[in-house]
């Protein structure tokens, strides 16, 4: 190869290299690893202590952290109806998911709450095809304590699952949701995504 040619050649692979080094700073004064910035505020994860290490926003009480970036294969997020069946009969209950990447939070709302709020927070994740979220019963002789769901979403986005609780009344039973939840991909995206996984925020 001549001469000239070749420093053509290498000014062409050198120019974005260079370019980039400016831009982000690095090279070898700056040759400390790049970390991601952690996102600050309580909005960010449903599971981070709250003030003086309380609860967290959406009632997180020493549950693990969750990947608000994480991909994920559904979508949530809005307003739907719980229907459970224990063995004393049957209930609703009004729920409002928000859901960003796995991490699960929102409101839920127990219209048989004898005194006090008939709404308060959920804590919760939402990983592949399974979900579970808590609802915590704060009102004065509370006997169900923390209430937990857990299930499972079919290949056509129906939610149906078991939960339990932890207080002195001790039932249990199954759930479901009254309308079945979206894909996190849009049917556009599956064109490109053969892995059926896009990110999800409320």
């Amino acid at each position: 190869m001549r001469f000239g040619a070749r420093t053509i050649l290498m000014a062409c692979f050198a120019g974005p290299v260079v370019a980039a080094m400016l831009v982000t700073g690095s090279g070898p004064a700056n040759a400390a690893p790049l970390t991601p910035a952690v996102n600050g505020g309580s909005g960010f994860n449903p599971h981070d202590p709250g003030p003086g290490g309380g609860p967290g926003p959406f009632g997180g009480h020493g549950q693990r952290h969750c990947d608000r970036w994480q991909l994920e294969r559904w979508d949530v997020n809005g307003t739907n109806t719980v229907n459970v069946v224990y063995s004393g009969g049957t209930a609703t209950y009004g729920v409002s998911f928000q859901q960003n990447g796995e991490c699960l939070g929102g409101t839920l709302t127990d219209n048989n709450i004898p005194n006090g709020p008939k709404t308060g927070p959920i804590t919760g994740t939402v990983n592949g095809n399974n979900i579970t979220f808590s609802f915590k019963y704060t009102y004065t002789g509370a006997t169900q304590g923390t209430r937990t769901f857990t299930g499972t979403i079919s290949r056509f986005g129906s939610v149906s699952g078991t939960w339990n609780e932890t207080g002195t009344e001790g039932l249990t039973g199954t759930w479901s949701l009254a309308t079945r939840v979206d894909r996190a991909c849009s049917w556009r995206t599956l064109r490109w995504q053969p892995w059926r996984l896009c990110h999800v925020h409320s």
